[in-house]
């Protein structure tokens, strides 16, 4: 049996878990020390997309 027995919750808690990674992502991003050059930012962009 998998860990969600439910089918409907299974969807909901991968979009959760991208949302969170991306949100975890983001605030990395914003920090003050952070600085990407542009090739960085294009394959960042493209991954998050």
């Amino acid at each position: 049996m998998s860990e969600y027995s439910c089918p409907y919750i299974f969807p909901v808690v991968i979009y959760w878990k991208r949302y969170m990674a991306t949100s975890d992502l983001l605030n990395e991003l914003s920090k003050d020390g952070y600085k990407a050059d542009h090739d960085l930012e294009l394959k960042i962009s493209m991954t998050v997309q």
